[in-house]
């Protein structure tokens, strides 16, 4: 069965190592096709000389021109060519040999709970010493998403940060957040559920996880991640990640647009967790409300109230 891989990459060193690890470790690389938004000075010649090139679906745009993630995930998603399944990483990933196979195997295994799933945790690290990369994996049961226990409404925001918490689980539990970097469904997720090019970073899991809801679509959280990815270094040698909003790429472009995409990605995300949200192709969907999500998780976007069972997984859930 094919797969479409998102990769939304900004000025990312390590683009070529991900596209190498997608294809070398999979067990059916003539069925993976890749689509890849560059965002950076200049063109990458090197995937266009790559013995997967023919595979690889490439779009640069200059760095300075840039919205934001979520625009960039939008435009990525115009690449996908009706595979069978979608599968959203970030730039920064390396994977585990057979990845393919154990993802497709472990969402149809679901599927007699919902039609429409969606497999998705945080994944494990890797670091970089020395130049090498090194996985670390750390999380060999199910790890589910709840909220952060300093995490709550304010009234400018509905905005809540999440974490990772492994639970004694092997076998997939659904929850309702999920993590962007890793996210494998039917390929017709985002057709349904398009991307919001309007959002600009903070609010992008949120957002997606409450439409996908109201969408009528599950998401699983799930053990034995092979999806490894770089989360900041504060290493000298090994920098962190280049990020959109660093100070040194704000100031060639123009008007701090950074600022001003944030704020609207703010205001944007407030309408959607409402009662009265008019986003049309990017708001809810018919199948299930906002209330139905707060009966299912604990948090309550409308009255801007919050379940403990949001804090602490009930596995029976």
């Amino acid at each position: 069965m094919s797969i479409f891989v998102s990769v939304a990459s900004y000025c990312d060193d390590l683009l070529d190592s991900t596209i190498e690890s997608i294809f070398q470790q999979a067990d059916n690389p003539n069925e993976i096709f890749v689509g890849v938004i560059d965002q950076n000075f200049q063109r990458n010649i090197r995937i266009s000389m790559s013995k997967y090139a023919h595979h690889v679906r490439y779009v640069h745009i200059d760095f300075r021109e840039s919205r934001g993630v979520c625009w960039a995930r939008n435009l990525a998603s115009t690449l996908y060519q009706n595979e069978d399944w979608y599968f959203q990483i970030d730039a920064h990933t390396l994977f585990d040999k057979a990845w393919d196979s154990y993802l497709i195997s472990l969402a149809k295994s679901c599927q007699h709970i919902n039609s429409k799933v969606i497999l998705s945790s945080y994944p494990n690290p890797f670091i970089i010493e020395n130049g090498q990369f090194k996985k670390k994996p750390i999380w060999d049961r199910v790890i589910v998403h709840a909220l952060d226990a300093n995490s709550s409404f304010n009234e400018n925001s509905a905005f809540l940060q999440f974490r990772g918490i492994s639970i004694d689980r092997h076998e997939p539990i659904i929850g309702g957040h999920l993590a962007a970097g890793n996210i494998f469904a039917r390929g017709d997720l985002f057709h349904e559920v398009p991307y919001d090019p309007f959002l600009y970073f903070r609010e992008e899991e949120q957002s997606l996880s409450v439409r996908s809801f109201t969408h009528g679509w599950s998401i699983f959280h799930y053990a034995n991640i092979p999806v490894y990815h770089l989360y900041s270094q504060a290493n000298a040698v090994d920098k962190s990640k280049t990020l959109h909003w660093d100070m040194t790429h704000q100031e060639q472009r123009i008007n701090n647009c950074c600022v001003k995409y944030n704020e609207i990605s703010k205001a944007r995300f407030n309408i959607l967790m409402s009662d009265s949200s008019n986003l049309g192709i990017y708001g809810h969907g018919q199948v299930r409300t906002l209330t139905d999500y707060a009966a299912c998780f604990g948090i309550d976007y409308i009255q801007r109230q919050i379940s403990p069972i949001a804090y602490v997984h009930n596995q029976d859930r």
